[in-house]
């Protein structure tokens, strides 16, 4: 490449120190916009040295050339085709810099970046005028936009063709966070820009201790390593295993970042418990940390089906079961949780927990006009009719509403052995006392639990209904507050002007039988209160 000097560029910002000996600016050369990076980490020998010994220079010089070697060969592959979203650097050149910035004479590194108004997935970057600007206050939809302008420019990434000499495809770039993923507003979607691939290598190839010097890649950032980088943690003895450290590397830290993104909140981490308690974040290594501690991730259930899914998917512990960048876009574009293996699936709340080994017997509880979901772990469950009322699995099994899986159905067994005795009065009993057995059971596909009323009867046919003051039809009567929805059941009284708060071991819901009042549920027992009582016990805080 062609020498050019840091003179010939336009100052758009003053060189501003960084870490690491570094120093970087921005500026403009030949009509457009560079970020620039000195490199003060990677020193050529000195002239004196070159005077007073030239084979020491000639042996000094011999990694400071196979550095530049392997990343121009690295960021070449990178940048073929064009690809605007991976912004690797575009020249090298070679000059003295001032010694203020620590270096006597290095070669420098050259990123363009798009000078436009853009949005960094942390909080800002806008190189023109540096307003601040939010992704996190962003609409899900258009949260959800930039998760997928993410996951497209990561997979381009990781589909760049190595160069002859490397074997496969793929760049790593090792070190996906905020600050260096680019949002930039495009019409009415987003595009990512990646930057900064000083730790960059090859799928793969990550460098022995004894090619560190000219590869320069085994930093990381702690918070957003994957868990596969802590087992080589010190540098000084890095194993022959480091053929692990792939692509599904960035898969990890990029599935911290689009949890924080699709949470809406900057900093948000993953839900971890250790030893059964939530995991206490020490910054130092992030989640890495307390996977390498045993730690199991807990899947955040108030994610969408397919952000569930994702998430869980992209931080697997086992970097082999992870997803790739492919799979976790395709995945989030479909928006189909189904494209994910079955085991990062959001679980289904009308179904048993799989733990549990039941199953249940929908005949019974169709029957007897009860819901039974899920409550906040194995072995809990809710029961609805009238109420809230808090099961185990046993309780279930005991009334009749489940059985352990492959144990016959009771509902099979008895009435083969009495069907003699019985069937007469079961064909007349029904009969006759049909409509007072319906009264306060809705129609199942209605979904709904009756409150405020004394009697209603179902009418000819889902969603129309009897009461003492006439015909309704079930969107009527949620219109006038004398039904809800079994999911709003878990959702305050809007008139309250409350949000919960959720707490281990507890749920809340509105009563059924009363309004602006709640149930709070523990364990099996149930207490009443109000909205105030809620707030005050900090179960609820005031919208």
């Amino acid at each position: 490449m062609a020498s050019v000097s840091t003179k010939d560029f336009v100052e758009i910002t003053a060189w501003k120190p960084s870490n690491n000996n570094c120093a970087m600016r921005i500026g403009e050369y030949r009509g457009k916009t560079f970020y620039l990076k000195i490199h003060g980490n990677v020193k050529y020998p000195t002239q004196e040295t070159k005077e007073r010994n030239p084979a020491v220079y000639k042996k000094k010089l011999v990694p400071c050339k196979a550095y530049f070697d392997y990343k121009k060969a690295l960021y070449d592959a990178i940048t073929a085709g064009g690809k605007e979203e991976l912004a690797a650097p575009a020249m090298f050149w070679e000059e003295e810099i001032s010694a203020d910035h620590g270096v006597a004479s290095i070669r420098n590194v050259v990123c363009p970046v798009e000078a436009v108004p853009a949005i960094k997935a942390t909080h800002t970057l806008d190189i023109e005028d540096g307003s601040r600007i939010s992704a996190y206050g962003l609409p899900y939809a258009e949260r959800k936009q930039i998760a997928v302008a993410l996951l497209e420019t990561l997979a381009m990434l990781h589909s760049v063709a190595k160069p002859k000499g490397h074997k496969g495809v793929g760049v790593v770039h090792a070190d996906i966070k905020p600050a260096n993923l680019a949002i930039i507003k495009v019409g009415t979607g987003y595009r990512c820009c990646l930057i900064d691939f000083d730790k960059a290598f090859f799928d793969g190839e990550y460098p022995t201790v004894e090619d560190d010097l000219r590869y320069k890649t085994a930093g990381f950032t702690p918070l957003y390593v994957a868990p596969e980088r802590l087992v080589i943690n010190n540098d000084e003895d890095i194993p022959a295993e480091t053929a692990t450290l792939t692509v599904k590397w960035d898969v990890f830290s990029l599935g911290l970042v689009i949890y924080s993104l699709l949470k809406g909140k900057a900093d948000a981490m993953l839900p971890l418990k250790l030893d059964g308690k939530p995991a206490e974040y020490n910054i130092t290594f992030g989640p890495a940390k307390y996977y390498a501690a045993g730690a199991v991730y807990v899947p955040d259930t108030a994610l969408e089906a397919d952000a569930y899914a994702l998430i869980g998917w992209m931080t697997e512990k086992d970097y082999t079961k992870r997803a790739t960048a492919l799979e976790a876009l395709e995945l989030l574009n479909a928006g189909d949780e189904n494209k994910a293996p079955e085991r990062y699936r959001k679980p289904n709340p009308n179904a048993p927990w799989p733990t549990d080994g039941i199953e249940f017997l929908m005949d019974r509880i169709k029957a007897d006009g009860v819901q039974i979901i899920r409550g906040g772990k194995p072995g809990q469950y809710k029961k609805i009719k009238k109420g809230i009322f808090s099961r185990s699995a046993k309780d279930l099994i005991n009334e009749g509403y489940a059985k352990k899986i492959g144990d016959p159905d009771p509902a099979v067994k008895a009435p083969a052995a009495k069907a003699p005795e019985v069937k007469a009065p079961i064909a007349k009993a029904p009969a006759a006392k049909a409509p007072e057995a319906k009264v306060y059971i809705p129609w199942d596909a209605d979904r709904i639990v009756f409150y405020g009323l004394r009697k209603v009867w179902r009418g000819s046919k889902p969603g129309e209904y009897v009461t003492a003051e006439g015909n309704v039809t079930v969107d009527k009567l949620l219109a006038q507050n004398k039904a809800c929805t079994v999911e709003d059941l878990y959702t305050p009284w809007p008139s309250d002007g409350i949000t919960f708060v959720a707490k281990d071991g507890e749920s809340i819901a509105r009563n059924v039988m009363k309004q602006k009042d709640y149930v709070v549920i523990v364990g099996s027992s149930k207490l009443n209160h109000s909205a105030g009582d809620l707030i005050r016990a900090k179960r609820a805080t005031k919208n």
